[in-house]
């Protein structure tokens, strides 16, 4: 089973787009299970760049490097996106953000855009491609 199949099918298991999820693991790796050392701080984990510390709030009881597990991270992942959905009342631009940022971060200058306004349009980039 290929990445693209397992984000697809543990989305739909969790009840999220999955052409959603896709769009931000796509954007986050590449679909490369990797991991990125200090991203402002913390390290991130696998083809979802899921945090220790995320997944730990979310309910993961395993190692660091268990998150380098592709169906956990994903798993994790999805659980986190649907969080960030649920939490933005189903806004899916505020999601994305928040995803990145952790929240909604507004700019200082552009009343109701995101700070990560780059990384939205990215993910909304490879979401209109899927």
């Amino acid at each position: 089973m290929s990445y693209s199949q397992i984000i697809l099918a543990i989305a739909k298991k969790v009840g999220i787009s999955g052409h959603l999820l896709l769009a931000i693991c796509t954007h986050e790796t590449g679909l490369q299970n990797v991991v990125v050392p200090n991203d402002h701080g913390t390290p991130t984990y696998g083809l979802c760049q899921i945090k220790s510390g995320t997944a730990r709030d979310l309910g993961y009881e395993g190692k660091d490097e268990g998150l380098m597990d592709p169906q956990t991270n994903i798993k994790y992942a999805a659980i986190y996106l649907k969080k960030q959905l649920n939490r933005y009342h189903g806004n899916i631009h505020k999601a994305i953000a928040a995803y990145n940022a952790g929240s909604f971060v507004e700019s200082s200058l552009y009343p109701g855009v995101p700070r990560n306004l780059h990384y939205l349009n990215q993910v909304l980039e490879l979401l209109a491609k899927n």
